[in-house]
Order: C-alpha cells, then sequence, then structure tokens
C-alpha cells in the first residue's frame, strides 16, 4: 500500500511539471510494474514461509526464514537496480520524444536505487503480517508516504531538480521507512517473542528461490503484460501516455484493498497450512473474496460518477483530460477482474502451489489478455480505452479459472 501511495505521491507533485513530465512518469511507471512485480513475487514465498513457521509454532525456523529473506532480498534487488540502469536506452524504442527521455533518466536512476529498501521492507513486512501484527507495516509505510510530500516539495520545486528531486525524494522516504521497520523490530515490545536470531543457512535461501522462482516468473508475466498496455500507449503519444498515467495512479490507490487481501489471504491460508487446519481453507477464501468484490461495488459507482472531475484534478491539459475520462471505465472493471484473480492467487500461494497457477496466469494473459488489447486498440481502430478493454477480457478469464482451481483443490476441505 505505501510503495502504491508513494507513487501517487510522486504523480500528484509531478503533474504541474506539465505533460511531457507526466509522460515519462508514466513510462516509467509501466515499466516499474515489471520490476515490482517480480521482486514481489520473488519475495511473497518468503512471507507465506513466515506464516507457516509461526502457524506451526516454530520460532527457530520463523529466525531462519527472516534472515534468509533479507539476504535474497538484498541480492535480488542489488541485480535488479543494476539490470535497470542498463536497461535504459531501451526507452528510445518506445517514445520518439527527446524531452520525456531527457525528463526520464534521472528520475530512473532514482528508482533504480529504491529497490533496495523496497525489497528489504518487504521482508519485514511480510514478518509482519505472519505474527499478525499487520498495522505495525502499515502505519510504517505510511510514515514514508507522508515523509515523501515534503521531500518531495523540497526537491522537485526548492531545489528545482524536477523529476530527479521526485526520485530522490522516494528513494530517501523509502530508505528511512526500512530504518523505522529494523528499529521497530529490535525494540517494539509487542514483537519481542518473534526477535529471535538464527545464523545464516543457505540452504533456506535456496529454497525460497526454488518456491519463489515460479512465482516471480507469474508476477512477471502479468506485471510485464499490464505494462506492456502502458508501453503500447506510447505509440499513441505523450498525451496517451499522460493520460494512462492518469487513470493507473487512481487504478492504484483503488487496487491497494484488493492487494492487501492477496498478501492477507496468503497469510491466513499459510497459518491454517502450518496448523494443520484444513477446514478454515474454504472460509478463508469466500471472505476474502467477499471483501474484494464488496469493495469493487463501493468505488465503481463514484470512480464512474466523478471521473471527469478526478481527471481534471490531476492534468489540466484538455487532451489528457478528455483521453482519460472513458479510459476510467474500462479501469473500474479491471478492477473487479484483478480482484478475483488476486485473492485466488493468495489463497494458492498460501497452500504452495505455485507452479500451475503462474503457467495459467503467464498463458492467459500473453495469449488472451494482450492480443485482445492490441485488436481491440489498434486493429478495431477504439483507442487507449480498447487497449485497456481488450486487456480486461483476458485477466477475467483468468480471474476464473483460478477459482476454479482453488475450489477443486480444497474439495475434501
Amino acid at each position: 500500500m505505501s510503495g502504491t501511495l508513494m507513487g501517487v505521491v510522486d504523480t500528484l507533485m509531478i503533474a504541474p511539471l506539465g505533460t511531457d513530465a507526466l509522460a515519462a512518469i508514466g513510462l516509467a511507471t509501466s515499466a516499474l510494474i515489471i520490476v515490482y512485480s517480480g521482486l514481489f513475487g520473488l519475495l511473497s514465498v518468503v512471507a507465506v514461509a513466515l506464516a507457516q513457521a509461526h502457524g506451526a509454532k516454530d520460532q527457530h525456523a520463523l529466525a531462519a526464514h527472516l534472515t534468509s529473506g533479507m539476504v535474497l532480498a538484498t541480492m535480488a534487488s542489488l541485480t535488479v537496480a543494476g539490470a535497470m540502469v542498463l536497461a535504459f536506452p531501451g526507452f528510445s524504442r518506445l517514445t520518439s520524444s527527446p524531452a520525456v527521455l531527457d525528463a526520464l533518466f534521472p528520475y530512473w536512476c532514482a528508482v533504480a536505487a529504491m529497490t533496495v529498501p523496497y525489497a528489504l521492507f518487504g521482508v519485514f513486512r511480510g514478518l509482519y503480517n505472519a505474527v499478525d501484527r499487520p498495522w505495525a507495516a502499515v502505519w510504517i509505510g505510511l510514515a514514508g508516504v507522508a515523509l515523501n510530500i515534503p521531500l518531495n516539495w523540497l526537491l522537485i520545486y526548492e531545489a528545482d531538480l524536477g523529476l530527479l528531486g521526485a526520485g530522490l525524494a522516494s528513494f530517501a522516504a523509502k530508505s528511512i521507512t526500512l530504518v523505522i521497520a529494523i528499529w521497530h523490530w529490535r525494540h517494539a515490545p509487542g514483537i519481542a517473542a518473534h526477535r529471535q536470531t538464527a545464523r545464516f543457512n543457505w540452504a533456506y535461501v535456496l529454497r525460497h528461490v526454488k518456491e519463489g522462482l515460479p512465482v516471480s516468473l507469474g508476477s512477471l508475466g502479468e506485471g510485464s503484460a499490464y505494462a506492456a498496455t502502458g508501453l503500447m500507449m506510447a505509440l499513441f503519444g505523450a498525451v496517451a501516455l499522460a493520460a494512462n498515467q492518469v487513470v493507473h495512479s487512481i487504478g492504484a490507490i483503488m487496487y491497494m484493498v484488493p492487494m492487501g487481501m492477496t498478501a492477507a489471504v496468503a497469510i491466513r491460508m499459510g497459518q491454517a497450512v502450518g496448523a494443520r487446519e484444513v477446514s478454515r481453507y474454504r472460509p478463508i477464501f469466500l471472505a476474502a473474496n467477499g471483501v474484494v468484490l464488496a469493495w469493487a461495488a463501493l468505488v465503481f459507482a463514484p470512480l464512474l460518477a466523478f471521473r471527469d472531475d478526478i481527471a481534471g484534478a490531476l492534468s489540466t491539459d484538455l487532451e489528457v483530460i478528455a483521453l482519460a475520462v472513458p479510459m476510467f471505465m474500462t479501469m473500474a472493471f479491471i478492477q473487479f477482474a484483478d480482484g478475483l484473480q488476486s485473492i485466488a492467487l493468495g489463497a494458492l500461494r498460501g497452500q504452495t502451489d505455485n507452479r500451475v497457477p503462474n503457467a495459467i496466469t503467464i498463458s492467459v494473459y500473453w495469449a488472451v489478455a494482450l492480443p485482445l488489447a492490441y485488436a481491440v486498440g489498434f486493429v478495431l481502430g477504439l483507442g487507449p480505452s480498447g487497449v485497456l478493454a481488450g486487456y480486461a477480457i483476458g485477466v477475467l478469464t483468468s480471474a476464473l479459472i483460478l477459482q476454479a482451481r482453488f475450489w477443486k483443490r480444497t474439495r475434501a476441505a
């Protein structure tokens, strides 16, 4: 949630710099979805392992998984950060605007560095969720978002660093968030029972890699497919990129509840697996589905009713506003489909069922969602809204298949 809000804060505070700056951050966001999806998928298995250890009341295993998770997060994030900087020249193939590329490079380097504290904080967030202290992670994350606002103002406008200032502010805020999480883990009385340390063991890291790679590949497949729709927007020009960033920012806020429920259902399912409480599987799944469907219904009406006002609040460019308004309608449907899919993935992940579900998502996204996005947007000529509409059909297809898989696996529960 905090990472999503930080991206929204950047969008809101960068918008006054103009359409080129907004297009640059839109292009970066599309690519960052791929990066963060892969990291999140890889490290999500650490959170599940922590939950299973907590469910089994095995404090030594909990400590061992935390230690190995920190090592894995450091290694993976440093590798990703270096790859991001080296891959930057590839953006020149996605936009022909020198102004967009010039604005993007310093921001891209700063957010590449941010992947390190992002990944490490993700491990601590998994720990807090696993030991039933989720609000600790929430408040620590929100503290980072709150800090990002004045840092953005100082570095973007007072220091006149523009997009570079936004990237540096996000890196600083996320780093301070990590420091707070470490301090809280070492000193907070409520977490004392879970503060046991364990000697580092490569076997745990290798286990996480073995289980995490399929999840990471699945998350990459899903994230890169969504990112590809954003990159398709670049073919329509800077205005379409900026409009997509406006819509994505609001969609990201709405998706925070389904995303949080995904993590929660994976943790709860992991605890039930660790405690061998098979009878809890379906009630956990049903409750999570109910929450995301209620949330989708709650946000659908106001999103459609106030889409003109929302677009106008994020951009003063009339062309951007005109393009963004119809895109909000398809984004609302994507929220519904993505919520169902996320709950199914989280529940299956909590049962350490990773390979088949991730193969399903990769296959459906690349064989159904993206071809439909291109066909509806370009072949049928419906433009950016058509790209999102075609993609939404693919997401719903994946969601229904994964929901059916969970019910089949838990038939005896």
